[in-house]
């Protein structure tokens, strides 16, 4: 945070406030010196402005009860070196342990990188190749989490999150957590993956460390367990 008068680097900002609520106040925020006043962070508890991006005017989402390991992850994302997080992350794989993943990527090496990764922390992981194989699983299957490429052949990531995403979607659960893989790690390319549904995204070559703190963030399931493993 800045010294005493001055402008604060970060605001975290809840979603359901009396009044105008969370959405309205970020808006007012962004709205000072061209947007470009602090990082904004929203807190929810509703599973759907998790996916939503909210338009791009916060920088992070994250689920409530808010985990101090996730906020120092994200804290520090956004700000840098500044913030040291305190102790080890408390995100192992036995909390992992059953999660169901579908693994979305037109690359063998990349699938075969990603199902040895998501495998030695326990999870579960299904392949698809593009976008139209990954609708069909998750129209015959439920899944706790879907990594998801952006570039492939046939239907694309973004294509498929929209098509998932519809209201008359015929997957089993629309609100499946989408986290988005891509090799782009600019802020534009970010808000393209919000904007079209996904709750996050992952820059690749994919870091395990980071992998830990998007899949702690955004899958529901983890929420019940702040210890042991995952039922």
């Amino acid at each position: 945070m800045g010294e005493a008068g001055s402008t604060p680097h970060v605001a975290i900002v809840d979603h359901q406030l009396p009044d105008h609520g969370g959405d309205w106040l970020a808006k007012e925020i962004r709205a000072m010196n061209g947007g470009h006043v602090c990082r904004l962070i929203l807190l929810s508890s509703l599973t759907g402005i998790l996916g939503s991006g909210r338009d791009g005017t916060f920088d992070r989402v994250i689920s409530k009860p808010v985990k101090r390991q996730v906020l120092l992850r994200t804290l520090q994302e956004l700000l840098g070196s500044g913030v040291t997080p305190a102790g080890p992350a408390d995100l192992t794989s036995s909390h992992l342990q059953g999660l169901r993943a579908l693994l979305v990527d037109d690359n063998a090496v990349n699938q075969k990188l990603g199902q040895r990764l998501l495998e030695k922390l326990g999870i579960h992981v299904t392949q698809a190749w593009n976008g139209l194989e990954a609708i069909e699983h998750l129209r015959q299957h439920h899944f706790d989490v879907v990594l998801m490429d952006c570039q492939m052949p046939e239907m694309d990531g973004f294509e498929a999150t929209r098509t998932i995403r519809r209201a008359n979607s015929t997957v089993l659960d629309s609100t499946v957590p989408i986290i988005a893989m891509t090799a782009n790690a600019l802020s534009g390319d970010r808000q393209e993956c919000l904007g079209a549904g996904m709750n996050d995204y992952i820059a690749k070559p994919i870091d395990s460390k980071r992998l830990l703190a998007v899949l702690e963030t955004n899958c529901p399931r983890l929420k019940i367990c702040d210890a042991g493993t995952v039922r």
